[in-house]
């Protein structure tokens, strides 16, 4: 080892031990086998009485994010957004396993430090603490607990039985359809699970309601869209070295089933997760093939064996969570083996048998015909066991041989009728549905999105799931579907209504039956327009004002493939300590405008605001710390950087210096926070021609619509209980507004469902990146 190397061994020692000293205490505890840290400010110790929580007040964020950096160093490892999950050692052979943003929530960081056991015992030793006393032979018979269970769902008890199934570690899974309540019914099932047990949730949407203090969310970017490359897969291989009680995994989808049953079957039993599938039943030959999709699982030649709690779940009419079938079986597969293999190898049975029975029969009679002994009835063995008396017959070997091949030409033959593919109708099969079918498709709901008429009938579906309609222009779905929908929703819309035509023939009706409505349209030359401030709803605690900032900012300035990351990272930070600074100063009005004008008003910024920062600080209103730190990161570049900054900013938010904009966007006249609580009409009537400069405005607005309504779900606050409709008539004039496309697979959960109405699906491909339009495309009933 060379001399540098060596010092920066030793440097890089003596970093991460002066990081440690406040872990340092249990580290030396040789009681305690893990050290977890699951966000700041606290730390959990598992020793011979279980977890215990401890507060420790030096472990804050910025402190973690140093002590992860440098455990990571120790083994020559980076960590960060794009590496988020390390494995490595600490000084002490300390086995560490740390998570980061953005595989756990901002403002978290997961340590997971399991410490090596001291302890070193023979087999007298283990016999002598009794280790052995209750071992019992390994069985495939149900113990007690399974027993039990079997006598509950024998006796219909099935609260007691779920309650039972989660205390006593019973992998559940849940099937449904999108909207079925499969989250809900999983969030309390996870209620059940006792307090003290350490979780670990996997989810692509912090979803799940987690009341648990020992717990960790491992988040990932659905179909691999985030800057971390990482999976469900990545993160439960992850979970493994985290010391977990539970692992639960938000929903089973493709190949990950293959190591989600892995995890399953490695000693951490309890498991609560999620699968689309039609019944409790055919939830165990959903997963089956998911397993399959797996280069492991379609490989594999091992049997995978674990018992299920199948959970079939439905939603009613009255808009409640109901179980159809509960199912509690021993599952067992072999990956690379088809869920009905049984089922061929009983029909290729029966098909050889029938076969050979033709085969035989054909053949003896052909044999007595042929050597004029046939007595007029049927013979099936004379083929087989002729020869004895008919083997001095001249003619035998002959007709043998034609009988035989009579034979199997007749089974061949009807081999081929019964194989051979029917052809298919030249026209197709296709025909209306019955009405008993359309009443199973739940499209005679009583409230719901209307699709059509049938005898008379309207067709309303219900449920929660979203719709996508798709025709030709001219052809009729704006006044034979959005019309007749925005007349008939009784919960909130917010609708894009580029002609206005919407507004103009459903807002009075709506009006008149108790809904508040609004039209905005910022560049209409009367100023007959509602007014939107995107900042209105940024809080007044700092902690909040600045997170609230930070959400803009991310909205208006979007990281694009193309280009320096750095300059929208820094159009990001100078927007937020302008708006920052603007907020914290009397007589000034919180709007994207005004930091415009902040940001427009000198050309020498750096001089400008420290002279600002020091009279304020002399004043009777000084700065925050939080606001007078972004305002220093921001003015720290370099002369030319930071006009370059300032010029991506402005060029960003040029909209706002149109006058009629600035003014439409001062205040607000509705509260999109109230959506779920109050019945409000919000009509987007911009026209065609403005909608290329009003993208900026218009995604921000959506992009709010679904934050704002997404942050409590209608389960912890009964007060949400009114359903919104996003009704976006000529969706692909907004251009890529893929928020709404992430946000199909998460928003049905908080009451919030999508009516996207385009002229063909190739419009999607165009407008959005192709992820973003196959999930708008996929999640919808059409």
């Amino acid at each position: 080892m060379t001399a540098a190397a060596s010092i920066e061994r030793d440097g890089g020692r003596l970093v991460l031990a002066r990081y440690l000293e406040p872990l340092a205490s249990y580290l030396a505890d040789d009681t305690l086998t893990e050290i977890v840290v699951n966000r700041p400010g606290e730390i959990f110790v598992e020793g011979p009485n279980g977890w215990t929580r401890h507060e420790v007040a030096a472990l804050t964020h910025t402190y973690l994010s140093h002590l992860a950096t440098a455990a990571a160093s120790h083994t020559r490892q980076d960590i960060g957004p794009e590496y988020p999950v390390v494995s490595t050692s600490l000084i002490g052979e300390e086995r560490c396993q740390i998570v980061v943003p953005p595989a756990v929530p901002a403002g978290t960081i997961s340590l997971t430090i399991r410490k090596p056991s001291t302890l070193t015992m023979n087999l007298d030793a283990l016999d002598q603490v009794k280790l052995f006393d209750e071992v019992r032979s390994a069985s495939d018979e149900l113990d007690a607990g399974e027993h039990r269970l079997l006598a509950l769902k024998e006796t219909g008890q099935w609260r007691e039985f779920l309650e039972l199934a989660v205390r006593n570690r019973r992998n559940i899974l849940i099937s449904g359809a999108t909207g079925s309540g499969k989250t809900t019914l999983s969030k309390a099932l996870i209620a059940a699970i006792p307090a003290q047990e350490r979780l670990l949730t996997i989810e692509d949407t912090a979803e799940l309601v987690i009341p648990h203090q020992n717990c960790v969310r491992l988040l990932y970017a659905k179909d691999g869209q985030g800057v971390a490359k990482i999976g469900p897969r990545e993160l439960l291989e992850s979970s493994l070295r985290m010391r977990p009680d539970r692992i639960l995994l938000q929903e089973l989808r493709d190949g990950t089933a293959f190591f989600y049953l892995r995890n399953v079957n490695s000693g951490h039993p309890g498991s609560i997760t999620t699968v689309h599938a039609d019944s409790a039943r055919l939830a165990f030959e959903q997963m089956t093939l998911l397993v399959k999709e797996s280069a492991e699982g379609r490989t594999s030649i091992a049997t995978i064996s674990v018992r299920f709690c199948y959970i079939s779940s439905t939603w009613s009419s009255r808009c409640r969570s109901a179980m159809a079938a509960i199912a509690f079986r021993k599952s067992t597969m072999t990956p690379f083996a088809s869920a009905t293999t049984p089922v061929k190898a009983a029909r290729g049975t029966a098909l050889v048998l029938f076969a050979g029975a033709v085969f035989l029969l054909v053949a003896s009679n052909v044999l007595l015909l042929g050597l004029r002994l046939h007595d007029g009835g049927f013979h099936w063995s004379e083929i087989a066991t002729g020869w004895p008396r008919y083997g001095a017959d001249p003619r035998f070997d002959r007709w043998l041989t034609l009988s035989t091949l009579a034979g199997l030409v007749v089974v061949f033959g009807l081999l081929g009728a019964i194989l051979r593919q029917r052809p298919l109708p030249l026209h197709g099969k296709a025909r209306f549905a019955s009405e008993r079918e359309i009443k199973a498709a739940g499209l005679r709901s009583n409230d719901g999105l209307l699709l059509g008429r049938k005898d008379g009938k309207m067709l309303c579906f219900g449920g929660s799931e979203h719709v996508l309609l798709y025709a030709p222009t001219r052809a009729g779905k704006g006044v034979g579907y959005v019309i007749p929908n925005l007349l008939n929703w009784p919960g909130s819309v917010v609708a894009l209504d580029v002609k206005k035509e919407n507004w103009d023939r459903s807002a009075g009706f709506r009006a008149e039956h108790g809904q508040e409505v609004h039209l905005f349209d910022p560049l209409d030359e009367s100023g007959r327009t509602a007014r939107y401030n995107p900042l209105g709803y940024v809080r007044n605690d700092p902690a909040d004002l600045y997170d609230d900032l930070q959400r803009i900012a991310v909205m208006l300035f979007p990281a694009e493939s193309r280009g320096d990351p750095f300059w929208f990272e820094a159009a990001r930070s100078s927007f937020v300590a302008i708006g920052g600074y603007v907020a914290e100063t009397p007589g000034l009005p919180l709007t994207i405008g005004e930091i415009l004008r902040q940001l427009s008003a000198t050309q020498d910024l750096k001089t400008h605001f420290d002279k600002t920062i020091a009279d304020r600080k002399a004043g009777p209103s000084p700065l925050s710390r939080h606001c007078i730190t972004a305002l220093n990161d921001f003015l720290a570049a370099s002369e030319n950087t930071l006009n370059s900054v300032r010029k991506t900013v402005t060029a960003r938010l040029g909209l706002w210096l149109n006058p009629r904009i600035d003014a439409a966007t001062s205040s607000n006249d509705f509260d999109l926070r109230q959506l779920r609580q109050t019945p409000m009409s919000i009509y987007l009537g911009v026209t065609p021609d403005n909608l290329d400069r009003m993208a900026p405005l218009l995604n921000l607005f959506f992009q709010q619509v679904v934050d704002l309504n997404t942050r409590e779900p209608p389960e912890q606050n009964p007060k949400l209980n009114r359903k919104v409709l996003l009704l976006l008539d000529e969706f692909p004039a907004l251009g890529n507004v893929n928020v709404l496309a992430k946000s199909v697979a998460f928003v049905a959960g908080y009451g919030i469902r999508l009516l996207t109405v385009i002229q063909s699906p190739a419009q999607l491909r165009c407008h959005l990146r192709d992820r973003g339009s196959a999930q708008l495309h996929d999640q919808p009933r059409r």
